[in-house]
């Protein structure tokens, strides 16, 4: 159970990662255009 645990500790991590990476690019782009 400890290592399910910690996989989706860890997929939660990355998800949320992927979000805020995700919203930078859109700022990003939205400030060059």
């Amino acid at each position: 159970m400890q290592a399910v645990g910690t996989a989706g500790a860890i997929g939660l991590v990355v998800s949320l990662i992927i979000i805020a990476g995700s919203q930078l690019v859109v700022r990003a782009v939205a400030k060059d255009s």
